[in-house]
């Protein structure tokens, strides 16, 4: 019953046995020695010169074999197997006429071409082709599946890096060009149904203006966008018979395209698409799939990178005048300053001070000043060009950055500003105005560097405080002005004298409503002058007494809390500049603490400002702090990039987050801070919200995760702590 599944073996006479053998060892013999050659030093068909070497062994094997017909075929289809899996499609065809005459050879030189040796012929040869190509076939599909998938390996790594949508753009279309082997590529970068940008590979000069035409076009209706905007791809094989994407492929030289979109959230954000010039070009299955897949990279790589990039503006945006900030105005100032001695062009910079927004913000609260401060925001943006550069710089102060202005000019900007405030009523309450001061300096009048620039202009402001307030004063000398003259302060007198007061705000447990700590704020004491801190310490800061005017405010508010309830906590601000410092003592302050009857323990330092960076000695001064049991604290978390790396450097015990960075319904701003959370939970901290001004935002304060908060809507300042752990009801 088994010898019906046997193949019938060649019957071999005894003269021609040996021959058989020796044909037998001449085929192992030559197999092995090709095993060994090294074929990858030659072109992949230089192998197929073994196939007649092949044949002639078959075909002898077979005549001194007696001439069975079929049993010599499976040698032949395992010869054709070689070919399917060793080469492409069709490179089998051209020896399929070799093959069937080696195959026949030996029924003719015995004379016995019988009807049964030419049908095995007819069956025979058309297997030898099926299988071949059907492996060549399969191997081929499989090779274009590792090929694509290293391919879009390639692309991963390559779009890796960019986190800027320019550059991940560029890469994209010279990816596209690649993996597909098209003659040129192009991704077009949408925003609201119009192109925002070109970026093209592969593509001549005068190619690359005909594409720059496209920029700020509006999509329209064009039949392939339905296709588009339903996430499929557009595919043209001759666009001469059909292009529903382009009106006239003709004027570009293009003959076949194909377009596939890019869609972030639910929106078009980009197309990327190849295109031929030569000749039409059938698209296979597998190129469109292969686009469809670097389409599906493209999208996650270009929402992190319009995600960082509104990260980016975040973190240098004014968060309630939607101005930038002090960090992007000195990188744009730097950078005109630097351009306008390059080109030798005139340069402008306006300081705006807005005069007693302390006023409105003790009347009518901190919401009425904030109110005015948008209000200024507007007035002074809309009094500007394009080109211009507003920021808000601090609390009441704006800064402006005029390119190509000179002195004269910017006079006149200024005055436009101030009789646009005064005219504007921007004040909460109609019947009391709010007016602005303004100060000038010019490159190359006032100086030629950012600091004269911005030292000019600071001078010029302070005059015109000095002399009333709502008016503007353009710098007129190149000689600096002492920190006296300048700011009206003498510090001296103000650290040796102690002239400080002390108010204390409460910080709420929003669990319990308990007070957990009091956070100390110093300024001078009004009967020696009405200048803010931040005047203050930038007095200091001119004449290098950062440090003792820091020491000076922290020995005020500790001594002001002199008997502090042992449960609670107090707050003490340092700024960066002072812990940076070799003067920095933390001896000395532990002994303040104990002579005011507190222990280490309950003193939390807190770092303000936001230029803090994490520099050796800041951070050894800090952890000082911390060995000497005090508690550590970050003010205005996330507001500069390098938080991270003062929270990745130091362990924190609290962290501070102003609730003015999530008003509104902006929802990217409410991730970003359950991003800071996520981090300060991380590295243990406590989490407190500061600038809590309505029951509204202590509700938002609640919901996304905060310990404890602080502001006017929870308790105003006292002149002294509560010693006693009261319930606040907030």
């Amino acid at each position: 019953m088994l010898s019906a599944f046997t193949l019938p073996l060649p019957q071999v006479d005894g003269s021609h046995r040996p021959t058989v053998l020796l044909i037998s060892v001449a085929a192992v013999v030559i197999g092995v020695a090709a095993w060994f050659v090294p074929w990858h030093r030659w072109p992949a068909r230089t192998s197929l010169l073994l196939l007649p070497v092949a044949f002639a062994l078959i075909s002898a094997g077979n005549y001194y074999a007696n001439a069975q017909p079929y049993t010599y075929s499976v040698f032949f289809i395992v010869t054709f197997v070689w070919v399917g899996l060793s080469h492409n499609r069709w490179t089998s065809i051209p020896f399929l006429l070799p093959a069937a005459v080696c195959y026949t050879l030996p029924f003719a030189l015995r004379g016995q071409a019988t009807g049964s040796a030419t049908a095995s012929v007819l069956l025979v040869i058309p297997v030898c082709a099926f299988v071949a190509e059907s492996i060549a076939w399969m191997a081929e599909r499989e090779r274009r599946s590792r090929d694509r998938s290293a391919a879009l390996a390639s692309v991963a790594l390559a779009i890796g890096p960019h986190l800027g949508v320019d550059g991940l753009s560029q890469t994209l279309a010279s990816e596209m060009r690649t993996m597909l082997a098209a003659d040129r590529a192009v991704f077009m970068l949408v925003r609201d149904r119009r192109i925002e940008s070109v970026f093209a590979a592969g593509v001549r000069p005068y190619e690359r203006e005909q594409l720059a035409e496209l920029t700020g076009q509006h999509l329209g209706d064009a039949p392939g966008l339905a296709e588009l905007d339903a996430g499929r791809p557009v595919v043209v094989d001759d666009a001469r018979h059909s292009s529903p994407l382009l009106d006239q492929p003709e004027r570009l030289g293009i003959r076949s395209y194909m377009a596939v979109p890019v869609v972030v959230e639910g929106e078009l954000r980009g197309v990327l698409a190849c295109a031929e010039r030569a000749h039409p070009r059938r698209y296979r299955p597998d190129d469109v799939r292969s686009a469809e897949a670097l389409a599906a990279q493209a999208r996650t790589a270009l929402r992190n990178a319009l995600l960082y990039e509104r990260t980016l503006e975040a973190a240098q945006c004014d968060h309630l005048t939607g101005l930038g900030n002090r960090r992007a105005f000195h990188e744009r100032l730097d950078a005109e300053v630097q351009r306008a001695r390059r080109h030798d062009r005139s340069l402008s910079l306006l300081l705006v001070d807005v005069d007693r927004l302390k006023f409105v913000n003790d009347a009518r609260g901190h919401i009425a000043g904030d109110a005015v401060l948008e209000r200024v925001a507007t007035l002074v943006h809309n009094s500007c060009r394009r080109e211009d550069g507003v920021y808000r710089i601090g609390g009441d102060e704006f800064a402006l950055v005029l390119p190509e202005t000179s002195a004269e000019e910017a006079s006149i900007v200024a005055e436009r500003i101030r009789v646009g405030v005064e005219r504007g009523r921007v004040a909460a309450d109609a019947t009391r105005d709010v007016t602005v001061s303004i100060g000038a300096s010019s490159l190359p009048d006032h100086g030629l560097t950012v600091d004269e620039l911005f030292e000019r202009a600071d001078t010029a402001l302070y005059q015109v405080k000095r002399s009333g307030r709502n008016a503007v004063c353009a710098a007129t000398s190149w000689e600096p002005a002492g920190a006296g003259v300048r700011f009206g302060i003498d510090v001296h007198a103000v650290i040796e004298k102690s002239l400080l007061v002390t108010a204390y705000q409460p910080i709420v447990d929003l669990s319990t409503q308990h007070v957990i700590g009091w956070e100390a704020f110093c300024r001078l004491d009004p009967a020696f002058g009405t200048a803010p801190t931040s005047t203050l310490f930038r007095a200091a800061s001119m004449l290098g007494l950062t440090e003792p005017l820091d020491r000076a405010c922290r020995a005020a508010a500790i001594d002001g809390a002199a008997g502090l309830d042992d449960h609670a906590l107090l707050f003490v601000n340092v700024s960066p500049s002072a812990l940076a410092t070799r003067e920095f003592d933390v001896d000395e302050l532990v002994r303040v603490v104990h002579g005011a009857g507190l222990r280490s323990d309950q003193i939390v330092v807190e770092v303000t400002d936001h230029e803090r960076v994490p520099a050796p000695l800041f951070v050894e001064n800090m952890r000082a702090c911390q060995s000497a049991g005090l508690r550590l604290s970050l003010d205005d978390f996330g507001d500069t990039a390098t938080d991270l790396d003062v929270v990745a450097s130091l362990p924190f015990d609290f962290v501070k987050i102003d609730v003015r960075v999530i008003r509104g319904d902006e929802d990217l701003r409410r991730r970003l801070v359950l991003g800071l959370l996520v981090v300060a939970r991380e590295v243990g901290a406590r989490l407190l919200a500061e600038g809590v001004e309505t029951a509204a935002e202590l509700g938002v304060v609640g919901d996304l995760g905060f310990e404890a908060a602080q502001g006017f809507f929870v308790h105003a300042p006292c002149a002294r702590p509560v010693f006693e752990r009261q319930a606040l009801r907030v």
